[in-house]
């Protein structure tokens, strides 16, 4: 298996935001309407779903099946793994205003094992199949 590239990355991303992420904002917004705790649910769920599914499907979240990308742990406990993925990279990325997630986009580029910030952080890499 070869690292995966920054496009096909974004693409499992999409495909996980529409095929996932619309269906739970319109449950948050079901349940709260058009406010922040509609926001903050959806947020929460999403993440909860981006954390737990490659934890317990092998690295993969329905995007990435779909693409034939996989998130690979390079530990024995993966839910810590993606966990310590998921935790950093919001709190790395939302604290510097997006700044660092440019700087993890230029390293998914530049680097020959294509891992960012969050995957160098929890040991994980993204790789193609």
């Amino acid at each position: 298996m070869a690292p995966a590239g920054l496009f096909i990355r974004l693409i499992a991303w999409l495909y996980d935001f529409l095929l996932v992420g619309v269906p739970l904002f319109v449950f948050s917004v079901t349940l709260y309407g058009m406010s922040r705790y509609a926001v903050y649910l959806f947020f929460i769920f999403f993440l909860v779903y981006a954390t737990i599914t490659p934890a317990v499907n092998g690295g993969y979240t329905l995007g990435k099946k779909l693409v034939r990308v996989r998130i690979a742990a390079h530990q024995k406990n993966r839910l810590l793994a993606m966990t310590i993925r998921h935790v950093v990279a919001v709190c790395l990325y939302v604290l510097s205003c997006g700044l660092l997630l440019i700087v993890s986009i230029m390293m998914v580029k530049i680097r020959n094992d294509r891992r960012s910030l969050h995957d160098l952080f929890a040991n994980t890499s993204v790789m193609q199949e």
